[in-house]
């Protein structure tokens, strides 16, 4: 496969982990319980037209590549941490889903930048603009009620290694890329079985 088939590919990935993104949040924010789980409803809720605009923003340049953008049918769910709890006030749970899938998701856009340096310059530009979004997200979720808004991550457009938060080891930043391409795209020859989704560590207090 060569290089620019490659990043077309790890594109559509991407594309599918946002689609289901937005499927999860959007269930998490109607599911979840009005009266504990406010503020992430209402968090999740906005976070709903993010990811739907990353998704529109991976489309886009798919196409410009040459790529196609896949349908439904080629692509797999599997956030097994952001399905909603059969507890709807379980807002830890959630909570500690959504920080994985976005960690996920950085993993994800990392192999991308990695493909694209020194060789597609425009697609790099575009997922550090979306890293850039998943952080500032995650660092919403995790900071207290007075802070979330003082938070402004920041990365530099030239930053080929990011300093993620380190929630979850090197190793499973690298395990994570390597298992996700198969994990999110169906090829037509042969589907198989998923590996079992690490288990977010708890968030620290």
């Amino acid at each position: 496969m060569d290089r620019a088939t490659e990043i077309i590919r790890e594109l559509q990935v991407s594309y599918a982990m946002e689609l289901e993104t937005v499927e999860n949040f959007l269930a998490n924010s109607i599911h979840l319980d009005e009266a504990p789980a406010e503020r992430i409803k209402h968090a999740l809720a906005e976070n709903v037209e993010i990811e739907l605009r990353h998704a529109r923003r991976l489309a886009t340049r798919i196409k410009v590549l040459g790529g196609r953008v896949p349908g439904s049918l080629e692509l797999s769910r599997n956030q097994q941490t952001v399905q909603p709890p059969v507890d709807a006030a379980d807002v830890v749970s959630v909570t500690r889903g959504v920080i994985f899938a976005q960690e996920t998701a950085i993993a994800q856009y990392q192999k991308i930048l990695k493909l694209c340096d020194g060789f597609d310059f425009v697609t790099q530009d575009l997922i550090v603009t979306l890293v850039s979004d998943e952080r500032e997200q995650r660092q919403h979720k995790t900071a207290k009620p007075n802070q979330s808004q003082s938070i402004k991550p920041r990365i530099d457009a030239k930053e080929r290694e990011f300093d993620f938060d380190r929630n979850y080891s090197r190793q499973s930043v690298i395990l994570l890329s390597s298992l996700i391409t198969d994990r999110y795209f169906k090829r037509p020859d042969t589907l198989p079985t998923p590996p079992r989704q690490p288990t977010p560590r708890p968030l620290e207090q």
